[in-house]
């Protein structure tokens, strides 16, 4: 056994630097990182998912070509759901959806655009802001067809 006699000066402070060198600054286990964008990206899901559902009233009410057309711009939003990390209901058929039809896909897709503006403006992450401004594009361009 070494008594504190014989330990110099120098040999504590070489096993001090020695304990201290296992214990790595900031080593506590911190709580995962929370995306700042996330409740933009929830908002955006949630505006996907009423156009879905417009979609789908229009859809199970049309035939033909006009039928095809909207199935068409569903797809499409069901892949802007998609990109947002959401995931879309299945596809209606034709006289199966409970949704109600909608009177005015148009002033939703520009109500849709305007609030997606403000998300991407708002957003931390850079990805997060292209994405959203992105939708918000397509969303004008379908509110004028």
């Amino acid at each position: 056994m070494i008594s504190a006699a014989t330990l110099s000066r120098r040999s504590v402070l070489g096993l001090a630097a020695l304990g201290l060198a296992g214990c790595k600054h900031g080593s506590t286990p911190s709580a995962p990182r929370v995306d700042p964008d996330l409740s933009a990206l929830a908002s955006a899901r949630a505006d996907e998912l009423a156009l879905i559902a417009a979609f789908d009233g229009q859809i199970t009410g049309a035939s033909g070509d006009t039928a095809d057309a909207l199935a068409a711009s569903r797809a499409v939003h069901a892949a802007h759901l998609t990109a947002l990390g959401g995931t879309p209901p299945p596809a209606p058929t034709v006289g199966t959806s409970t949704a109600p039809p909608f009177d005015d896909i148009g002033r939703e897709l520009r109500r849709s655009a305007q609030s997606l503006r403000g998300l991407a403006v708002a957003a931390s992450a850079g990805h997060n802001a292209a994405i959203l401004a992105s939708i918000a594009a397509s969303h004008e361009v379908f509110a004028r067809d």
